[in-house]
């Protein structure tokens, strides 16, 4: 472990603020959105085709670049171009809380 390492978090005198979907210059080999899986290889960048809740077929046409609200993820191989991930495709909506009137 590094000597400067600190095991707490830092208080900012100004909060950081909005994030703003940007281009990120950084180039991950997975990336996720809400629909679906993006993989980078040697080719270019290709949009998974879903293939069961963790699985996605990666085709041999490419995209430009992953949508703006996509994250990096981690990702494995388990076929000739299919890929697996450790979270199923759409999760579960959370139950919307009732709200009780206070009388």
């Amino acid at each position: 472990m590094s000597p400067y390492a600190t095991r707490q978090d830092y208080k900012l005198d100004t909060p950081l603020g909005k994030w703003y979907p940007v281009r990120r210059d950084t180039l991950y080999t997975a990336y996720r959105d809400k629909d679906t899986v993006y993989y980078r290889d040697e080719i270019g960048l290709h949009k998974g085709i879903p293939n069961g809740p963790y699985k996605y077929k990666i085709p041999l046409d490419t995209v430009e670049a992953p949508p703006l609200k996509s994250h990096p993820i981690p990702v494995n191989f388990i076929g000739p171009d299919v890929l697996w991930t450790k979270r199923p495709r759409r999760m579960a909506r959370r139950p919307r809380l009732r709200q009780h009137k206070i009388v």
